[in-house]
């Protein structure tokens, strides 16, 4: 069967002669494509390769042309395989067989190429060159008359030199210019050139101004009046008379100095002092602070058999400065030795009612030794100045027999709350039926609905 109308062939042969005795070669040549074959436009496709034999040395074959533009993929190759039946098989090799090769080509005129790809076997020309080349493959060089051809006159070489030199003279010029791509200077004068070093600015002055610079930054350094002083500068260290100091600061003076007592070195001590005149202070006796003077607790309170059992009451008392509060102080005047007492406390809260600190149960006290004692705090506690309330709490459930369980007081009666109402009653009572002291208590619910009796104005101290 014949190639179909159109496409492109070459007719390739060969002749292959016995190195020994010239006899022609017997056997055959197989050529491969190096893939599968599409002419879509004669609609022919072309797969695997054949054999061609090789008849007293010599063959003929029709092979399509590696450059056929119908035929698909491009840069496909023949694979050659010399299969002869006689001397030292021949390594398979690939060739081109481009239409540029004209009709018929002779095997041996075809250099072996590399693979498709790059890659697959090839072997390179031997031999002397000829023709354009000189010397030996497979390094040939030009060979002198071919070059002469190409510049006969030598203006090839003239035209180099002339480049490079014109080329190095524009090069010189492109670095030299100022401004050869003009984008380095801008010829908009409202712009700031940056080699003007700020000289271009249309007042100096002006923008010192703008940048809050005072005068001193027009101003030279040195040590004469109108210069600013370097930090070496002798008028920094020389001894001069201190300018006199205002005799004023007086109250009724134009620069008053206020001062708050804390300022006043002893201030407080003598205020107190003055305040209470040469009587006896708390710290005379190793205490921190006490209601009033122990010597004023010339009368008792007693609780009487219609009790007041369960009922909270509250002596205030004044820090005139912070402390650490670990006891509280009674004057137990008399004790019911027939009472069954419980769930009776001492406690301190502060002036917005909070439980501060407060005593284990106090029952037992109570019931012997009529005396002064100290009643500690089952956890002492950093009071600062101010107010507190003192809270005696006779729990709900105790009895007694007599009205001997008496305490130190006043007596000032109907009198110790004058100029006073709640939440800051110097004496006062709220709650019934209590067991405890409670967390908290809401000061504005105090009332004197037994002091006026006498009960409650007792007498505390703090240690």
């Amino acid at each position: 069967m014949a190639f179909p109308a159109g496409a492109s062939t070459i007719t390739v042969i060969g002749t292959l002669p016995s190195p020994v005795g010239g006899v022609g070669r017997q056997g055959r040549i197989v050529f491969t494509p190096s893939a599968v074959l599409v002419d879509s436009t004669n609609h022919a496709i072309y797969s695997g390769g054949g054999p061609v034999v090789v008849g007293s040395g010599t063959f003929s074959v029709v092979l399509l042309c590696t450059d056929d533009p119908d035929v698909q993929p491009t840069g496909w190759r023949w694979e050659v395989d010399e299969q002869l039946a006689d001397g030292r098989r021949r390594t398979p090799y690939w060739i081109d067989l481009p239409s540029t090769l004209g009709p018929t080509v002779h095997l041996d005129t075809v250099a072996p190429v590399t693979g498709p790809g790059g890659g697959g076997r090839s072997l390179p020309p031997t031999g002397p060159a000829g023709g354009a080349l000189t010397g030996a493959y497979p390094n040939p060089q030009l060979a002198a008359s071919t070059i002469a051809a190409f510049d006969p006159a030598g203006a090839a070489t003239a035209a180099q030199a002339a480049a490079a030199l014109d080329a190095t003279a524009k090069v010189s010029a492109h670095v030299a210019a100022t401004d050869p791509h003009a984008d380095r200077a801008y010829a908009d004068s409202s712009k700031l050139a940056k080699s003007a070093n700020l000289s271009d600015l249309d007042s100096a002055a002006t923008a010192r101004t703008s940048l809050g610079l005072g005068s001193s930054a027009t101003r030279a350094v040195g040590t004469t009046s109108g210069t600013v002083a370097a930090g070496d500068d002798a008028r920094l260290t020389d001894s001069r008379t201190p300018t006199a100091h205002a005799s004023t600061h007086t109250a009724a003076g134009s620069d008053p100095v206020a001062l708050t007592q804390a300022q006043v070195t002893g201030l407080p001590a003598a205020l107190a002092l003055l305040a209470s005149g040469w009587a006896d202070r708390p710290s005379d006796q190793n205490l921190l602070a006490w209601t009033y003077d122990p010597n004023m607790a010339g009368h008792v309170t007693a609780q009487s058999n219609a009790g007041v059992a369960g009922r909270v009451t509250l002596v205030r008392i004044i820090l005139r400065d912070a402390i650490t509060w670990s006891n509280i102080w009674i004057g137990l005047a008399g004790i019911d030795a027939a009472a069954v007492l419980s769930n009776c406390y001492l406690g301190v809260y502060d002036s917005g009612g909070a439980l501060k600190g407060t005593t284990a149960d106090i029952s037992s006290s109570l019931m012997t030794g009529a005396t002064a004692k100290a009643l500690p705090l089952t956890a002492s506690f950093s009071a600062a100045a101010g107010t507190y309330f003192i809270a005696m709490l006779l729990g709900n459930g105790s009895t007694w027999a007599t009205n001997s369980l008496t305490f130190k007081a006043s007596g000032a009666g109907v009198s110790v709350n004058a100029g006073l109402v709640a939440p800051n009653l110097r004496y006062s009572n709220m709650l019934t039926g209590q067991t405890s002291l409670p967390s908290s208590l809401t000061l504005a619910s105090q009332t004197t609905t037994i002091i006026n009796t006498g009960w409650g104005s007792q007498w505390y101290a703090v240690s």
